[in-house]
């Protein structure tokens, strides 16, 4: 760990800012190249001066098979276009700063990924309000070095989706009170990491998201970090939320929130537990197994209980125990919503870190 005696507001927001500052280095398309050119498949290309290029990128995708390669030039940026990807292919952007994909329309995804092993790279995603950045809708998506600017949702993973990777992205701007930076929705086995938010809603949204990883991301200035709803054994390890309203807010988890650091945050932690919703997901869960979510559901379901809660950094040097506040729910749990009444459950964690850990140095 590196030691940052009481570490103050702007001293924590300039460290952070530096290091995203020195971390917004553009892929270029020929690093994309050298580092995919033994890919199988063919390689279509949109833009740039090659003979049979193509100017629209859905026409290239629509040309593609699976396995082919689809780059993208940044000379005939912004492309306006919204994209439907329906095969396995790779969508490469030549610079992620410069390459850059406008949805003009109005509740629409500026990227929808409807087949497995699909990898989308390099680029800046924009469009009008409220439109959405990227979609998945199907299983093995990888989306690393996106840049998501001022959508009403950044990347959404959501059912069916197994084994998915988010990587390397930048979500920003998300910041009307319905906005997501990232938000999975009955999902399993995801992974994401090493990404960057700033000035969102609500950052980081789990849904009925059981076995995800959540490992090395920053989130900055932003209402609510990290807001895990109806999930299990999803793993918070090593992040770093820094000047947001509140931390992490788990509501009927079983989670493990481990190392990470909660710097100048109003409501680091806080709980609810509604044992009701239980019995009844389970039982509507049971009730039809032919889908194959539900089959997950209460097979993962099962482990709902206290989160695990240890060695994280609550913003200064803890002698003690460090208390994160909860209420317990039942058929009137709306009135714990409001928050007026002192909590009426409590966890711990039980060996708080003295220092804070390194700060996650990303996107690479």
């Amino acid at each position: 760990m590196v030691n940052y005696p009481m570490l103050g507001e702007g001293l924590a927001v300039g460290i952070i800012l530096l290091f995203v500052g020195t971390c917004l280095v553009p892929v270029t398309g020929q690093d994309a190249i050298q580092s995919l050119q033994t890919a199988r498949g063919d390689w279509l290309y949109v833009g740039g001066t090659g003979l049979g290029n193509y100017t629209r990128i859905q026409d290239a995708i629509d040309n593609a098979s699976d396995g082919d390669t689809v780059f993208v030039y940044d000379d005939l940026a912004p492309y306006y276009e919204f994209l439907t990807i329906d095969h396995s292919l790779r969508l490469l952007g030549e610079n992620r700063n410069s390459t850059v994909i406008y949805g003009s329309g109005r509740n629409d995804i500026v990227v929808l990924i409807t087949a497995q092993y699909v990898t989308v790279q390099g680029f800046t995603l924009l469009g009008d309000e409220p439109s959405f950045g990227v979609m998945v809708n199907a299983d093995n998506a990888t989306i690393v070095d996106v840049w998501v600017r001022g959508l009403q949702q950044g990347i959404m993973v959501m059912a069916p989706n197994e084994h998915s990777l988010v990587k390397n992205c930048l979500i920003q701007y998300c910041v009307l009170e319905s906005d997501y930076g990232v938000y999975t929705q009955r999902v399993w086995n995801v992974t994401i990491r090493h990404n960057f938010f700033s000035d969102n809603y609500i950052a980081l949204a789990l849904f009925f998201s059981f076995n995800c990883t959540i490992s090395s991301n920053l989130f900055l200035s932003c209402h609510r970090g990290i807001h895990s709803d109806t999930g299990a054994n999803n793993k918070f390890i090593d992040n770093t939320i820094v000047a947001c309203d509140e931390g992490i807010f788990l509501e009927a988890c079983h989670e493990q929130v481990i190392r990470n650091n909660f710097l100048n945050v109003t409501n680091p932690a806080y709980f609810y537990r509604h044992p009701w919703i239980y019995f009844i997901l389970i039982h509507e869960a049971r009730l039809y197994p032919e889908y194959e979510y539900n089959r997950v559901f209460a097979a993962e379901f099962h482990l709902y209980g206290p989160s695990l809660w240890d060695e994280n950094y609550w913003d200064e040097t803890k002698t003690e125990l460090y208390l994160i506040p909860g209420w317990r729910g039942d058929f009137f749990a709306m009135l714990a919503y409001t928050r007026n009444f002192p909590p009426n459950r409590l966890a711990f964690d039980r060996h708080p870190a003295q220092e804070p850990y390194d700060f996650p140095v990303v996107p690479s």
